[in-house]
Order: structure tokens, then sequence, then C-alpha cells
């Protein structure tokens, strides 16, 4: 059997450069398939979310007479709550106000009692006080407004 002669230097060098070459581009067209995909797939998942999430909004249609007369009564009716409601809040944020103000009709200290002149004094015109507030409150309760 003959050897064969071993390549010379320049044909092993094509031949590596060949080889490199050929694995670049394969490697090139494996990556560029493979974003293609990846790009169908994620436009294809788009369309779908788009089609799956947007509301189906019926097409317009003319109301009747009566529908447009309920729909008006209807927001008649609920301005009127809204309006009683109103009103309703707006009388029960002065309630406290307008309690406070018969409050200071109902009692007032004695000149005694706004300058104390002994600590005894001072307890006398607190529970002289804290007995006409309870009287008061009871008044107050049982709808005497004052």
């Amino acid at each position: 059997m003959s050897r064969r002669r071993p390549k010379s230097f320049t044909h092993w060098v094509i031949g590596v450069v060949g080889t490199l070459i050929t694995a670049l581009v394969i490697y090139q067209l494996r990556i560029y398939i493979a974003e293609h995909r990846l790009e169908r797939d994620l436009s294809r998942i788009e369309h779908q979310l788009q089609h799956n999430l947007t509301p189906r909004i019926p097409a317009p249609r003319e109301l009747s007479p009566k529908e447009i007369a309920a729909q008006q009564e209807a927001a008649r009716r609920q301005a009127e709550i809204d309006r009683r409601l109103a009103a309703d809040q707006a009388k029960a944020a002065a309630e406290p106000q307008r309690k406070e103000g018969a409050w200071s009709k109902y009692f007032t200290p004695t000149q005694r009692c706004q300058i104390p002149e002994s600590q005894r004094m001072v307890e006398v015109c607190q529970a002289n006080e804290a007995k006409r507030r309870a009287r008061f409150e009871a008044e107050w309760a049982d709808g005497e407004r004052i």
C-alpha cells in the first residue's frame, strides 16, 4: 500500500477556513430561522390577544320614544335621590354646630365659676356643668330642640 502524501500547508489552511466559513454560515442560518419562528409566534399570539380581549361593542340602535322616556324618568328620579342625600348630608354636617349653639344658650357658667376662687369651687362648678350637660343631652336626644 502506498502512503498518502500529506497535503500542503496551503491546502490545509484552505480546508480549515472553508470549514469555519461553512460552520459560521450554518450557525447564522439557524439563528435566522429561530428568530423568524419567534417573531411569527409572537405576532400570532398578539393577534389572538387583541381579538380575545377587545370587547364586542354592539351596533348602536335607535331608542324608542318609550325607552327615551323611561331613561329620562330614571335620570330624574336619580337626581331627586342625589338632591335628598346631599340635603341630608348637609343637615347632618350642621347638626354638631347647632347642638353646640344650643348648649351655649342652655348653659352659661356663673361669674363665680368663670373665675373660681378655690379648688373646691372648681369641683362644684364642674359637677354642676356635668349635671346640666346630662340633662341637656337627654332633652336633645328626646327631640326637644332647645
